[in-house]
């Protein structure tokens, strides 16, 4: 048996110390015969017309089409296709042409699309016109997922990824909105945009927000993982992002609304309507770059969202107010209050988000890609205890972004890999006062009653990640019932965490001051850590007449 250039090269990469990853592509394969004898046609060419972008059709250049030709048994496949709707001639001299549309492709699966081709001509250069319907059974789906395209999430009341994840099934989302899949802890869910994690490695949670507009298309896995996706014991939840078009279009949306209740009792301040106390803003822009329209490409988003939350309390009691209800004596009990009774909101969550993405298509069959995902968050959580004295309770903000150079490189009409670096950051803040040595920090002995009448937390509590990532990632089809698949690379973090209790006592003369790491009373931890990750893995995808198998 010959040694193909193929099978030396995943022989190679075998050996080498690799990071797991998730698939971005998918492929469309099928047979072509002859529509009266049922013969195949051998060398019978089947080319990607046109994708549906933002609703409209979009015509590939000549340059960047792909196709395939029928082999001797009329099997035909074109691998490497981003996920999306699509159009396809199949063509043949001698026969009529076949234009395919409606064919949706998504990430790991294979779309079969086959055609019967007639000899009746109705007239030179004239094709008929098909549109695929839509199979309700995949026959390569070895995994319990669901797959969303751009086109239903543009129909769907949606505005995250977190949204469209909870309305799928098996999926919970608990009191603090957390996302739980099949009863699985929410941090055992792994999060990947373009086949790249974006986990915050202290705690597993998803380290970056993708808005609506931005999605391609959305993959949800909940059970029988493939090699590619580590490190997942309850789901995977893979984004593709979208590219930018070959002409200028944009969107604009927006809303704006509130939370409205007669039960006043129960909630304060909720019976009255502010048309602006929810509202969103999202705009995004795609289209060519000038100069380089045929090469240069982007896609940008932004989101505003401002919600100001329906739980309220009132300033009644100041942080610096007191009250003595230790005393034996009822009669020595009293409150000091300061408050002006102002009503505010103790959940407000305020979220900015940006992505910009440039396409580069140096050659045919070389694209380079970079993204930029960017967002921050500023929150409060509602305490019950701190509802009469809200200025003494935390405040939260989080960012945090996310780099992606990925370049993707076609050898052969079998073969493709893809180079991908990523650079992800994310800082968490909480406190109730930014500066530690703000004067509004108070006796910590005045935080007491089951409703605080005085009194503020105080810890501050800080920590960030970085994760620097370099990956490599080959896909073969090495024969028309095999495809294999296998990447490497490595990742390094670095976790830093500092946490401490303002310290206000008789030693400090009442001021706020950090105390010392090497004070046991109160705690002052700092620690920076640089741990080192890297994996490997191997798949073949077997597709046989009546059985298919993920095997890795």
């Amino acid at each position: 048996m010959k040694s193909k250039p193929e099978y030396r090269l995943l022989a190679l990469i075998i050996f080498m110390v690799s990071l797991i990853l998730g698939g971005t592509t998918g492929k469309i394969a099928g047979r072509i015969t002859d529509a009266e004898t049922g013969e195949p046609l051998i060398g019978a060419n089947v080319v990607l017309l046109g994708k549906i972008v933002d609703g409209r059709v979009v015509h590939l250049s000549p340059s960047d089409q792909q196709g395939a030709a029928a082999d001797a048994n009329g099997e035909y496949y074109i691998i490497n296709i981003s996920p999306g709707i699509y159009s396809i001639q199949i063509s043949y001299i001698g026969y009529q042409s076949i234009v395919q549309k409606g064919i949706r492709v998504s990430v790991d699966l294979t779309t079969r699309v086959n055609a019967e081709l007639s000899t009746t001509i109705i007239q030179a250069g004239e094709a008929v016109i098909v549109t695929a319907e839509r199979r309700e059974i995949k026959r390569d789906l070895t995994s319990s997922e669901v797959s969303i395209g751009a086109d239903q999430i543009g129909e769907m009341p949606v505005r995250s990824v977190r949204d469209l994840v909870s309305l799928q099934a098996g999926v919970t989302l608990d009191a603090s909105g957390n996302i739980h899949i099949r009863g699985g802890r929410s941090t055992e869910i792994a999060y990947m945009v373009d086949g790249v994690r974006v986990i915050d490695p202290l705690n597993r949670s998803s380290g970056i927000s993708i808005d609506d507009q931005a999605i391609e298309e959305l993959k949800i896995i909940t059970g029988t993982f493939n090699a590619e996706y580590g490190q997942a014991m309850s789901g995977v939840v893979e984004v593709v992002t979208k590219e930018g078009g070959d002409k200028l279009s944009g969107q604009l949306s927006l809303y704006g609304g509130d939370y409205l209740s007669s039960d006043t009792e129960t909630f304060l301040n909720i019976d009255s309507f502010d048309p602006l106390g929810l509202s969103n803003i999202q705009v995004s822009l795609s289209g060519p770059i000038p100069l380089w329209s045929e090469k240069l490409s982007f896609f940008t988003t932004g989101r505003s969202y401002n919600n100001n939350g329906w739980l309220f309390g009132q300033k009644v009691f100041h942080p610096s107010d007191s009250s003595n209800f230790n005393s034996p004596d009822p009669e020595e009990w009293y409150i000091e209050t300061t408050g002006d009774s102002t009503v505010v909101s103790m959940n407000p969550y305020n979220k900015q988000t940006a992505q910009c993405k440039f396409t580069y298509r140096i050659f045919p069959d070389l694209k380079l890609s970079y993204e930029i995902l960017w967002d921050k968050v500023d929150y409060r959580k509602y305490s019950h205890s701190f509802k009469y004295n809200p200025d003494g309770y935390y405040q939260h903000h989080k960012k945090g972004y996310t780099h992606l150079l990925i370049w993707n490189h076609t050898l052969s009409p079998r073969t493709f890999y893809t180079v991908k670096f990523s650079n992800f950051f994310f800082d968490y803040e909480r406190y109730v006062y930014e500066n530690s040595l703000d004067d509004r920090y108070v006796d910590p002995r005045l935080l007491k009653g089951n409703f605080r009448t005085g009194g503020t937390e105080m810890d501050h509590f800080y920590r960030n990640t970085r994760t620097l990532v370099g990956k490599f990632d080959i896909t073969s089809q090495v024969s028309k019932t095999h495809q294999v698949k296998m990447g490497f690379g490595a990742k390094r973090h670095e976790l830093w965490l500092h946490e401490y209790q303002i310290r206000i006592d008789r030693s400090t003369d009442w001021k706020p001051q950090i105390p010392p790491d090497t004070l046991g009373v109160l705690k002052n931890n700092k620690y920076t850590h640089l741990p080192i990750e890297s994996s490997i893995y191997i798949q073949d995808k077997m597709e046989f007449k009546d059985m298919i198998v993920n095997a890795g």
